[in-house]
């Protein structure tokens, strides 16, 4: 698994490119193969972050075959280009936040159907307990995401949300990205004694 800074080295010269372009079908209607697939399987592949420009050729490529529709229409492909390029960053942020975690120690895994199904980004087993970790990004689209989320699920055990001010001095800038940092870790595992300490 790469450390944090590994991927801190990895991503720092990477180049981030938005298209702005919200298409309501590709964001709401449309279901589609999971993001989070091909960007998990380009790191494991090559024990690497993949850029944003890779990811997004690799999504439309893996695919093609379900995407047939979509690649036909040129609104279409641009607007899940938009999507696939603004869930890129959060990828990346979720990954080092993983190795952020290990690194103190803490006893985290990730489980692709709970990330998929209710948004847990990280799992966290701490004195005793299971904590479901939820990342998400302090914008006004984040914070609707979030409760878009909470809404469709019927969460069960300790859920944690783990907000990230972009641009606030908690955040660790790497070139282009914005990354979750120590302070982070250190605030989660408070709210994680707090709660083991009110169960005890």
């Amino acid at each position: 698994m790469l450390s944090s800074k590994e991927i801190e080295d990895q991503i720092k010269d990477y180049s981030l490119k938005f298209i702005p372009v919200r298409d309501h079908r590709v964001e709401w209607e449309i279901r589609f193969p999971m993001f989070v697939d091909t960007f998990n399987l380009m790191v494991k592949e090559n024990n690497q972050i993949p850029s944003q420009d890779d990811f997004v050729e690799r999504y439309f490529q893996d695919n093609a075959a379900e995407l047939t529709d979509v690649l036909a229409d040129p609104e279409l492909k641009k607007g899940l280009e938009a999507r696939l390029r603004r869930t890129y960053p959060s990828f990346v942020r979720d990954v080092h936040f993983g190795a952020l975690l290990r690194e103190r120690g803490l006893d985290v895994s990730y489980d692709q159907d709970l990330d998929v199904c209710a948004g847990v980004d990280h799992i966290i087993r701490y004195k005793g307990l299971t904590f479901h970790i939820h990342c998400y990004v302090s914008t006004r689209a984040g914070r609707m995401g979030r409760r878009i989320k909470n809404k469709r699920h019927d969460f069960r055990g300790i859920h944690l949300d783990i907000e990230m001010d972009l641009g606030a001095e908690s955040a660790k800038s790497v070139g282009d990205f914005y990354l979750y940092s120590d302070e982070h870790v250190d605030y989660l595992i408070e709210l994680m004694k707090a709660e083991s300490e009110q169960t005890e």
